[in-house]
């Protein structure tokens, strides 16, 4: 047993590495609790710089059901950070809009469940090119040509929402 005391003096140096992660985060939650005790949904922004990568993710989930209503990824080499910080303050500032309008503005009365769509147009409008890829061709191909709409009231009819009364059973 003695070279295992002699072993277990011995301690190791320390070894300095450069950092090479860093993030930057933007949230909000927005929730009512007037209308819809399960309509509360939270929204997260990151981004995240690593030693071969720069990437942008967007998530948005329900806070009661846990469940993740929204992820998407942007990414960029790391050439291309000044594309990607400016893509990320587009973003924040467009995801700050949203939630104002959705909170004090004109969707005030819509079901908050309708956040993440308005994010997903809009901030696929900023940047289409840098999102990420599935190996899905016909998925890429929606994610880069589609124009999504941002209301489900207007598309639940395939664009022909009833203007009229409708007549009940």
């Amino acid at each position: 047993m003695n070279w295992y005391a002699s072993l277990k003096t011995q301690t190791p140096g320390l070894v300095k590495t450069a950092q090479t992660f860093s993030q930057e985060r933007w949230e909000a939650d927005v929730g009512d609790y007037q209308r819809w005790v399960v309509d509360t949904f939270s929204c997260a922004l990151f981004l995240t710089k690593t030693a071969n990568m720069i990437t942008i993710s967007l998530n948005v989930w329900n806070w009661h059901n846990s469940t993740m209503m929204f992820q998407d990824f942007w990414k960029y080499s790391l050439k291309d950070e000044s594309k990607s910080r400016t893509s990320y303050q587009k973003m924040k500032k467009s995801g700050q809009d949203i939630i104002r309008e959705y909170t004090d503005g004109a969707m005030y009365q819509s079901p908050n469940c309708m956040i993440f769509a308005a994010m997903r147009k809009a901030f696929w409008n900023i940047d289409r090119e840098n999102l990420a890829k599935t190996n899905i061709p016909h998925i890429n191909y929606a994610r880069q040509k589609a124009d999504y709409e941002e209301d489900w009231r207007s598309s639940i009819y395939g664009n022909r929402y009833p203007t009229g009364a409708t007549s009940g059973f």
